[in-house]
């Protein structure tokens, strides 16, 4: 999000190191299998880590779509509940938890899901109040 880089690139989205797909310990001394989803004769087979990667996917949606509207609604002159909102989010946008900046193996440790969450709703709130300020000023 911040870096302009449009999508992803997972290291592994499915690395087999061991003896197939469905070992996940292998031999002694082998790397488990790397794997977001494991195949099947009906199509792959979602993991929890899957799921996590398409949260992510959807947290860097949401703070895209907060970001180009607070840029939209820069464009609007002298209308001062807009421009509360646009100090809203701007401050929300350069306000992420200290986690997020920090080590991301810490990440969990100073965070709990409900702080994401938290954190997901303070967002989209700040999206509806946008969209909904600029319908019918020319901001979208």
């Amino acid at each position: 999000w911040k870096s302009g880089l449009n999508g992803a690139y997972p290291f592994a989205y499915r690395a087999v190191f061991s003896s197939g797909p469905y070992d996940d310990f292998g031999k002694k001394g082998s790397l488990r299998n790397e794997m977001y989803t494991y195949p099947s004769k009906k199509g792959p087979i979602p993991t929890i880590q899957w799921e996590a990667v398409r949260e992510g996917i959807d947290d860097v949606r949401y703070l895209t779509t907060l970001s180009y509207l607070v840029k939209r609604a820069q464009t609007i002159k002298e209308n001062q509940t807009l421009d509360k909102e646009i100090k809203k989010s701007i401050r929300l946008l350069k306000n992420l938890p200290d986690a997020f900046k920090g080590n991301v193996n810490l990440l969990y440790k100073d965070l709990k899901p409900e702080d994401f969450q938290d954190y997901r709703r303070q967002v989209a709130e700040r999206i509806i109040r946008l969209q909904e300020l600029l319908k019918g000023k020319g901001g979208e």
